[in-house]
């Protein structure tokens, strides 16, 4: 009886090559029941889907934590600290908007409220006895501006309305808060001259940025909103787009990206010169009404701030385009009309300044508010 010959290596290859092949061609036609390509980065679902798993296996760009709110807020109720978490989750929507692509929903609630675009403000006013003309201030900005993860009463505008009635009891003001999450100095120029042309002249108009403008640098980079790139492919889809697209979330992370066509340097120079811009252009704007203009560079986590590490709450990125677009922005600082630095203020912070991964705690937006009316109040 002869020997059967062994199988060479070149057909075991072959054969464990053509199994692995079949497979993956079985895996392939599974997965794209489920995932369309005409809706995704890839052309293989199965590149798809494991791009699914390593998305939902990372953190979200802001949590929901109201463990957060028990640090920055110790004194506060568990149901204050939960309320405003699961407020703010709810009123984190937005709908189409000439001229900004889009603008915060509507929300009444018992921290949080949203009407026709703007965040109420508490107090909105003060009428000091004896005041024979009230102030009336546009705050603009981002998620900040805003108040993401805190209450009415403790946005910067509402703040900024203690600190002017405590300084100025025989004096009166008005404040209102056109803070978007999301915004940049852009897309606040854009809206400024919109209020202009519907007839709204502010006395004095503040603009509080830095972050949304450097760290989502690819729509500063285009002068494109933050959901830019979502208009479009909704436009010439067949169905509208929504967040379990995995073109939606690998898209929004792209926006931190430098591209891969342009030297980080190159990248961030120009995401300088279009906020320097923004601020100029927004400051001629403003001569049309009498607004007087003040442009604040704001605090974030990733610059001069020595606890980041050890803060259970913020985002840990180091190496970040902050290290070389700060630094510069510092330099420049007194040379920029009617412009504040305030990236280095928490540098001696003793307590955690952010509620989540870069959004400010109430007692950091009372500092705030305070040194902008310091600012402010030196033109009248």
């Amino acid at each position: 009886m002869s020997e059967k010959k062994p199988i060479s290596a070149g057909k075991r290859l072959m054969f464990i090559g053509v199994t692995l092949l079949f497979f993956f061609l079985l895996i392939e036609i599974i997965f794209s029941v489920f995932y369309y390509h005409r809706y995704g980065n890839s052309k293989l679902a199965t590149v798809e889907f494991m791009m699914n798993v390593r998305n939902g296996m990372r953190p979200k760009l802001t949590p929901y934590n109201p463990e957060n709110q028990k640090l920055v807020r110790p004194d506060s109720s568990a149901a204050f600290n939960d309320g405003v978490t699961k407020e703010t989750a709810l009123s984190n929507q937005y709908e189409y908007q000439p001229w900004v692509e889009f603008k915060n929903i509507d929300y009444t609630g018992s921290f949080m409220n949203i009407s026709k675009g703007v965040r109420k403000s508490i107090p909105e006013s003060y009428y000091g006895e004896g005041a024979t003309d009230t102030l009336l201030v546009y705050f603009f900005g981002g998620s900040t501006t805003f108040g993401f993860n805190v209450a009415d009463f403790e946005t910067i505008p509402s703040l900024f309305v203690e600190n002017f009635k405590s300084k100025y009891p025989n004096k009166a003001i008005k404040v209102v808060n056109w803070g978007c999450p999301n915004y940049y100095s852009y897309q606040e120029m854009m809206l400024f001259t919109k209020l202009i042309i519907d007839g709204h002249h502010p006395d004095v108009a503040v603009f509080f940025d830095g972050l949304n403008d450097f760290w989502f640098g690819k729509m500063n980079y285009n002068n494109e909103s933050f959901y830019s790139f979502y208009f479009r492919k909704a436009y010439f889809a067949e169905r509208p787009p929504s967040t379990s697209d995995l073109w939606f979330t690998d898209s929004l992370r792209q926006l931190f990206k430098t591209p891969a066509n342009i030297s980080e340097k190159d990248f961030s120079d120009k995401l300088i010169a279009n906020y320097i811009s923004n601020m100029s252009n927004i400051s001629r704007l403003a001569t049309v009404t009498g607004t007087k203009t003040y442009f604040f560079c704001q605090p974030t986590p990733f610059y001069k701030y020595p606890n980041q590490s050890k803060d259970p709450m913020v985002f840990k990125d180091t190496d970040t385009r902050f290290n070389y677009i700060y630094p510069i922005i510092e330099k420049m600082a007194d040379s920029i009309p009617s412009f504040t630095f305030m990236g280095g203020m928490l540098e001696k912070e003793p307590l955690y300044p952010f509620v989540d991964g870069f959004h400010y705690a109430p007692h950091i937006h009372k500092k705030i508010a305070a040194q902008m009316l310091d600012v402010v109040s030196k033109g009248f």
